[in-house]
Parts: structure tokens; C-alpha cells; sequence
């Protein structure tokens, strides 16, 4: 790729509809192609400065308040979309980075024919993007009645608008597609893009069907750019009998930074030519990043495949998956920008970092119910938001295992049962708290807590009491019901299976002759106690067996009959039992009291304290003695004429003693009182 000096300048944004929301602003980037080109002269169109923007202001539609208002700004010069390159790819960062505080997205107009590279390239240098960037473009110029581009751009401009859009797309024809995932398939077609390998993001009909599952997760850090500066990148199309010779032309350059083949298939390419497998150990020896892609226009490089493409990989040639080319070029010439050792540079290649290619944890975290049969029936985890679209991995799993009539549906597991027939062999990879998988997921350990554990536990023992009801007792071929999580908890593990042993007619079955390693279940656990059985259960470690750690049990099922509950007494009597044979529809309306034999009511006793005990020794003590107490305890329980009776002769009789007391002890205290007067008169008379 080669990357000339970019000279273009970019005008000052202007407002395009002063009649759409105020509360949402847009801006529009034309940096040219198709959309805004017009006819010359000789009848061949030609790019015009200033012609889209003058048709864009003369859409009524913009002035509707759905609309967020949209600003216009324009290159200088107009480019056709052959002449972009990296330097325009910087560009358009540049002015995003510029305006990236005072809009809420993005809009550029941009060429057909290399949509899907800068599309790719600004999705890996716009790290941590917070706002939606739509690429649009059209077949027909806008001045053409029976044009693509006013559909695409309204289109465009309204996905730009929402908030809950957070990375690079392409809208094309009435889909929304990721940048680095997209393709231009057709050069007539005005449905010119799609995207092999991953499905749409979103579809317009007669409304909106946003697919928010395949959305990119919001940023959790500060908005970045990252120019592409390494363009010394060179793309290989294998085809038969080319000569090896341009491989030594490449290493003795000493120039060339990254190699990207487009082999056969999955990734094969000539075996019989050692030549070349030797010339990729050159370049791979010099320092050159090899990455592998497919000529396919769907599927995924699979290197270890074939024993070519194993020798290749040993070479230090590295798959790209199921990249676009555009991706992969882009993601590469990103990365040796970014400064990495050619080591970093392979690892980061096979890395997940934008949605630009498979990724197993991405993918499969949705999707946690799973049973099948030799007739497979798979069961999608039914969770709000969630569309039915069966990820990729779970079609590789489906034809990896040979399976040749699946049936994908995200019903209601514990309701099965009674939907299907029964079924021979059931494997059901209940949801759990994950607690196995911590050294991938280190926040399981804050995220998870006492409520979480038992709640799966409770949904595990509806959904395995469902899937043994699914199977088929009497069958010849099956029979069996394995169970399994990625936790090591004994309440989503043990405590399960061992329910399930006691609520229906199964036992565990030994597979050591299929599985030869892992540590046995537990049968007992602190205070808890299980069925012996469980021994022939297996536990995985992470620390121990150096993967995920998980729990895996098999049930043979021994009879199609349910066991019966056993019936609890639930009365506090002694003679009779109130149980639910007494239950009729007369004994429901009547009015029951519970009596003991001596026909007094019941009264629950209370339990008695310290205190209360105390009491009743001093109480037997007194009258084991023969004699009352000093002030005995009145009743508690008399008539009312009988207790205010004696109540009120009392008051009476105690308020005629307080009065004669109160006038003894008057006079008694007057009479020294006079006798002292008389002396004192007498002595001041003899004075």
C-alpha cells in the first residue's frame, strides 16, 4: 500500500435542516464518490464540490423532528473512492477526533469501491468509540430519479442519531453492517455490500429490527486515535504454478513490513512445492508478519487442518481466521503503526479487538442451554433481548460432532417434556454462576453471591428433573442424561444430581472407560450428606487439570414411572392425622377446631426460661412445706361485684385511720407549743 502526502482540507461545518431535533446533532462528512457526482459533458460522471451538499438542504424529510439536525462539511478536493489511502483514512480520524465532543454521530459519504477499507481501518484507529460512525454511499448520484443514495443517506443519518450504537458500520440498501466485517459483492447491484461471516447489525423494513445481541459492548476507557503510518504491506493472491521468485524480490526489498496470502479453501496451498513453504520461512526469518487468509468469500482459515498447512504454522505463517482481507490488511498495517515487536504483532493478529473476527468467548456467552440427540435437538438459552440466531460456533460444534438433523430452538427447557417425544440421550450444560472459569473471568468472584448460587441451583434441579422426563427409560441405544456446569460449587453440582436420585427412577453410571482423568464427586461436604454414588461423578480443577474447571455427571434411567411423594403430616395432634386424604370439598367449606381428647383447645406451650423454672422449684418448695406465703398472690380471675366490693370497704375503712392519726398527731404537736408561751409571759411579768 502506498500512502502519498494527503493534501485535503476539510470545510467548516455547516447547518443542513434548521427544522430537525435540536436534541441530537449529526455531522455529515462527503469526502466523495458516487453520491454527490454529476454528469459532464461527454455523459461521464465526475465529482462537483458543493453539489450534495445543495441536494441535501432540498430533502424535506430532513426538517422532520425524527431527524437529529445534520452539519455539513466537505474535502477539498472532492476524491473518487480509487484515490483514497491511509493519509485520507487519517483524514476523516482527524475530523471525528476534532468534533468528536460536540456531535452525537457520524455520517461519511464515501465511494463504493473502498468502503470496506476505510471502513476496517477507521474501526481498529477509533479505539474506545463512544459514538456511532456510519459509511454510506450509493450506486446512482443523487440527481438520478431512480437513485439509492436518498434512502441510504435518511437511513444513514438515523442510525447515526442513536445512542445505543457504539462502533463503525456501513449501511447499505436497508441493512447495517460492521465495518470490518463488510465486503462490496456485486459492482451492478444496488444491494452492493454484505457481510460473509457475520450476520447484520440491523434491518430497515416497515420498522426498525436492531439485532442489540451482535452489538459492540460499550468503551470502558477515553477515546482514542491511533494514525496508521506502516503501509509497506504486501497482498498475495495464490494461484497455480506462480513462480516462488517474488518471495526473494519481497526479503531482499528490505522494506516490506507484512504479507498477507490468499490461499485455497481453509488455507491450503501446493504441497508438492517446498520452494514455497521455504520462501515463507524466509520472510517470516526476516522479520515479515505472514498472515493467512482464505479466497473464499465465506468460511474460516483453518491452518492445522492439512499437513501443509500444519507445516506452515510451524513456519511462523499465522491464520486469519475468518477476516475479510480489507480486515486483515487493515488490522495488520494498524498494528505495526502502533510499534509492536513482530512477536506482539502476531499475537495482537489473532486477538479479538474489534468484532472484526471470531471470537469463542463473545460468541457462546448468550447460549447456555444445551441438549441433544442422535436426532439432535439443541435447546438456546431464552433470555430478554434474545434473537434466534445460532452463533457460528455452534455450527462448527454440530458438524465437528457428525450430526446430521438439528433442530435449534430457544424454548422453555422445563416445559419440553411435555412438547416432545421422548428422546434416547439428553446433555444438558446447565447456567450457572461460572465460579469454574475465575481464571477467565476474574469478576465472578465480586459478581456472584449467596442469592445467585441458590437460584441456579433451583432452576438446575427444574431443568434436569425436565430432562430426565424427556428421555426414554425402555430405549435400546440410550437412556442416559448427562449433566455438567463450569462450576465447582457443591450446590450446582452434588446437590442436584442428588436430588435427582431421590425425586426420579435413575442412578449414576461409571465412564472412566471413556474419561480416565478428573477427581471424583463428593459424597460428602461439611455437614452435608450425599448419596454414595456420587463418587463415579467427575470434578475438573483449573489448578490441577490445567483447563476450565467444570462438573460432569451421567444418569442411566431405570424406569419412565415418577415416584410418588411421600405424605407429610402436617397436624400438631397426637390421636388424629390431618393429612391431604382429608381434604374433600365438605371439609374445605366447614369450620374444623383442632381439640385434644379432653375436649379443651389446644394451646401451644411456651417454651419456659431461666426465670419461669425458678418460680415453679420455689413454688413446689412452699408447698412441699406445708405452709402459705406471708402475702400470698390474689387471684387473677374474680367476678367484678366480688372484687370491688372488698376493694372499696378497705379504701374506706384506711382513709378513717390516716384521719384519726393525722388529728393525734395535731394535737400532739400544739400542746408543748402552749406551755412555752404561758412561761414566757410569766417571766416577763417578774421582770
Amino acid at each position: 500500500m502506498d500512502s502519498p502526502a494527503s493534501k485535503v482540507v476539510i470545510s467548516e461545518p455547516q447547518l443542513l435542516n434548521a427544522g430537525g431535533s435540536s436534541r441530537r446533532k449529526v455531522l455529515v462528512l462527503n469526502t466523495g464518490g458516487t453520491i454527490g457526482m454529476l454528469k459532464g459533458e461527454d455523459g461521464s460522471l465526475k465529482p462537483e464540490p458543493g453539489a450534495l451538499e445543495l441536494r441535501l438542504k432540498k430533502i424535506e424529510e430532513l426538517n422532520q423532528d425524527i431527524f437529529p439536525q445534520c452539519f455539513f462539511e466537505e474535502f477539498d478536493p472532492i476524491l473518487d473512492s480509487a484515490d483514497m489511502c491511509p493519509a485520507d483514512w487519517c483524514t476523516i480520524a482527524r475530523c471525528i477526533e476534532q468534533h468528536y465532543y460536540d456531535f452525537d454521530g457520524f455520517v461519511v459519504c464515501h465511494g463504493t469501491d473502498t468502503m470496506a477499507y476505510t471502513a476496517s481501518a477507521l474501526s481498529f484507529m477509533l479505539e474506545n468509540l463512544g459514538k456511532p460512525v456510519i459509511l454510506t454511499g450509493s450506486q446512482l448520484p443523487l440527481e438520478e430519479p431512480l437513485t439509492d443514495a436518498r434512502s441510504n443517506l435518511l437511513r444513514a443519518v438515523t442510525f447515526a442519531g442513536r445512542a445505543d450504537l457504539t462502533e463503525v458500520c456501513i449501511f447499505f440498501s436497508s441493512k447495517l453492517y460492521r465495518g470490518n466485517r463488510s465486503k462490496k459483492m456485486d459492482a451492478g447491484s444496488l444491494s452492493a455490500f454484505d457481510s460473509p461471516n457475520f450476520p447484520e447489525l440491523a434491518v430497515v423494513g416497515t420498522e426498525v429490527k436492531i439485532h442489540s445481541r451482535l452489538l459492540c459492548n460499550p468503551p470502558k476507557g477515553r477515546f482514542r486515535v491511533h494514525m496508521i503510518k506502516v503501509t509497506e504491506i504486501v497482498v498475495i493472491y495464490v494461484v497455480p504454478g506462480f513462480a516462488d521468485s517474488i518471495f526473494d524480490a519481497v526479503v531482499n526489498s528490505g522494506r516490506v513490513r507484512g504479507v498477507v496470502l490468499l490461499l485455497y479453501g481453509c488455507g491450503n496451498a501446493p504441497a508438492r512445492k517446498s520452494s514455497f513453504l521455504q520462501a515463507c520461512g524466509k520472510l517470516v526469518e526476516a522479520g515479515i508478519i505472514v498472515v493467512a487468509c482464505s479466497q473464499c468469500t465465506r468460511g474460516s482459515v483453518e491452518i492445522d487442518k492439512y499437513a501443509v498447512g500444519r507445516a506452515f504454522a510451524d513456519r511462523g505463517v499465522i491464520a486469519g481466521f475468518d477476516m475479510t482481507a480489507e480486515a486483515t490488511v487493515t488490522k495488520l498495517a494498524y498494528l505495526l503503526s502502533r510499534g509492536l515487536s513482530p512477536a506482539e504483532c502476531r499475537k495482537a493478529m489473532m486477538e479479538n479487538l474489534r468484532g472484526e473476527m471470531f471470537s469463542p468467548a463473545k460468541t457462546l456467552a448468550p447460549w447456555s442451554v444445551t441438549k441433544y440427540e442422535y436426532r439432535c435437538l439443541i435447546l438456546l438459552d431464552e433470555s430478554p433481548g434474545n434473537a434466534l440466531l445460532i452463533p457460528k460456533a455452534l455450527v462448527a460444534n454440530v458438524h465437528r460432532l457428525g450430526l446430521t438433523n438439528v433442530v435449534v430452538t430457544n424454548l422453555d427447557g422445563k416445559k419440553l417434556s411435555k412438547m416432545l417425544p421422548r428422546l434416547d440421550r439428553v446433555l444438558l450444560d446447565a447456567p450457572c454462576t461460572g465460579s469454574g472459569i475465575i481464571a477467565r473471568d476474574p469478576s465472578v468472584k465480586v459478581k456472584r453471591g449467596q442469592k445467585d448460587f441458590e437460584s441456579h441451583s433451583r432452576l438446575q434441579k427444574e431443568l434436569l428433573t425436565a430432562a430426565i422426563d424427556m428421555v426414554d427409560a425402555g430405549s435400546k441405544t440410550g437412556g442416559y442424561i448427562v449433566y455438567s456446569t463450569c462450576s465447582v460449587a457443591v450446590e450446582e453440582n452434588e446437590a442436584v444430581v442428588d436430588h435427582a436420585l431421590k425425586t426420579r427412577n435413575v442412578e449414576l453410571v461409571s465412564f472412566t472407560s471413556a474419561v480416565n482423568f478428573g477427581v471424583e464427586g463428593l459424597c460428602k461436604y461439611r455437614e452435608r450428606r450425599f448419596h454414595p454414588s456420587l463418587n463415579l461423578a467427575r470434578r475438573y480443577y483449573p489448578h490441577v487439570h490445567n483447563m476450565d474447571g467444570f462438573f460432569v455427571a451421567k444418569l442411566k434411567k431405570t424406569s419412565n414411572k415418577v415416584p410418588e411423594r411421600a405424605k407429610k403430616d402436617r397436624s400438631k395432634m397426637e390421636d388424629k392425622v390431618w393429612g391431604e386424604e382429608h381434604w374433600t370439598s365438605d371439609f374445605m367449606d366447614s369450620v374444623v377446631d383442632f381439640e385434644e381428647s379432653n375436649g379443651s383447645a389446644v394451646t401451644k406451650k411456651k417454651k419456659m426460661t431461666a426465670r419461669d423454672r425458678k418460680k415453679q422449684r420455689r413454688e413446689e418448695l412452699v408447698k412441699a412445706r406445708g405452709y402459705q406465703q406471708k402475702y400470698p398472690p390474689k387471684a387473677k380471675e374474680e367476678s367484678a361485684q366480688d372484687s370491688t366490693e372488698p376493694l372499696r370497704k378497705a379504701k374506706v375503712k384506711s382513709l378513717k385511720k390516716k384521719k384519726e392519726k393525722r388529728a393525734l398527731d395535731q394535737d400532739a404537736a400544739e400542746a408543748p407549743v402552749k406551755k412555752t408561751r404561758k412561761t414566757n409571759k410569766a417571766k416577763n411579768r417578774k421582770a
